[in-house]
């Protein structure tokens, strides 16, 4: 039932940042550099290195790589490459006028320091290929080029246009759906209400969806209603799943349940104390609803702890905000939690279907699709109380 509860208010949030990239083109410093080269051939007559004029070159990229600004310098013809990065997570319906909470990482308000790595990827690739290419012409003069060679250029450029790159002339919102349904135009944009500080602050954002009504709602517990040892469960559209070109559309946009137990609490860095779970989540599962077996928020999936020996994530370790932090950022925004009648309806139609009582279910499922038309799963209840009903399955 905690999965039938939920399911309908919890949503993919798209985070869409939008830039224009202003890539320096490199110069090479001379005399820093021909310094570099004269030492190279001081190591090679004294036997330090081999004298071959490729391996001489090797060490000269190797120390550039070393101290990239002291042989490379920004040049004043800047290049301009237009650029879109993008996070997804999960959000849930607080009232049913629009209000959905999520992580802060999916709203807007981040700075260019935070923005900048994201664009530091495949963004820059056709920088790096082509300042890499031009060096090694340079160096094609003089000894043969290989696959060493190339690996070290493009390791000193992607140092050179990482710490160079400027993100101008940003555009950033938050949009209700999939990155897909974004690119596509049909994701509804989210005003921003209230954003908390990313992991390791009080990751937690408040988003508006304009013209909202009887929307499908979560309820908020107490943080006293949870305990060390308790099960709990989350509800999230984890990107590995949502953005599966090998599932199919409705399936995708559904949120996937899993469960976990209450083992202890932790604070953060930034002071802030998190519930630590063993519910395994994903990337796209932040700001998911943890709740407990009666279905109430009692905290907000805010990372996935990564295992510090391979950098890899630990899917099995996920900090939670604690539902009363959530009430403080909520009071402070001057939002109040309101449970919809739609949510009302629904759950009621719920606990007679479950029983058996199908007949006493489908007024209050054709209830809530009158309230709530857009409801993505209570058609799919009249049908199946409707079969049920006709086939006298009713208890």
């Amino acid at each position: 039932m905690v999965a039938a509860k939920a399911e309908p208010a919890v949503r993919q949030v798209t985070w869409a940042y939008k830039a224009t990239l202003v890539v320096p083109a490199p110069v090479v410093q001379p005399r820093a550099l021909n310094k570099l080269v004269k030492q190279a051939d001081a190591h090679a007559a004294a036997g330090r290195i081999p004298k071959d004029r490729q391996s001489r070159l090797k060490w000269v990229l190797q120390e550039v790589a070393q101290n990239v600004n002291r042989y490379l310098k920004p040049g004043n013809q800047p290049r301009l490459r237009q650029a879109l990065t993008h996070e997804t997570c999960t959000g849930w319906w607080l009232t049913p006028q629009g209000h959905l909470v999520t992580a802060a990482r999916c709203a807007a308000g981040k700075s260019e320091a935070a923005v900048k790595p994201a664009f530091s990827g495949k963004d820059l690739a056709p920088f790096v290929r082509a300042d890499t290419k031009e060096m090694l012409a340079a160096f094609a003069k003089h000894a043969q080029v290989d696959d060493g060679m190339a690996k070290l250029a493009e390791e000193v450029f992607t140092l050179f246009h990482t710490r160079h790159l400027q993100v101008k002339r940003r555009a950033e919102a938050s949009y209700l759906g999939t990155f897909e349904e974004f690119l596509k135009g049909d994701a509804a944009r989210l005003s921003l209400v209230a954003r908390g500080q990313e992991w390791p602050g009080r990751d937690v954002a408040v988003l508006k969806l304009k013209g909202a009504r009887n929307l499908p709602t979560l309820p908020l517990g107490l943080d006293g209603d949870v305990r060390t040892g308790d099960l709990l469960f989350a509800s999230s559209h984890p990107r590995p799943l949502s953005d599966s070109a090998l599932l199919d559309a409705a399936s995708r946009r559904r949120p996937l349940l899993t469960e976990g137990g209450y083992t202890s609490r932790r604070v953060s860095t930034a002071g802030v104390p998190y519930l630590v779970t063993q519910i395994p989540a994903y990337r796209g599962s932040e700001g998911a609803p943890v709740l407990d077996e009666r279905g109430r928020v009692v905290g907000l999936v805010a990372t996935v702890v990564q295992d510090a020996r391979i950098g890899a994530r630990s899917e099995i370790t996920t900090l939670a905000l604690p539902v009363g932090l959530l009430r403080e950022h909520l009071t402070a925004a001057g939002v109040r939690p309101v449970t919809s009648e739609t949510t009302r309806v629904y759950e009621r139609a719920l606990a007679d279907f479950y029983a058996g009582r199908y007949r006493a279910a489908l007024p209050k499922f054709r209830k809530v699709l009158a309230l709530h038309p857009a409801h993505p799963y209570v058609r799919d209840y009249i049908q199946q109380a409707t079969a049920k009903s006709k086939r006298g399955s009713d208890a």
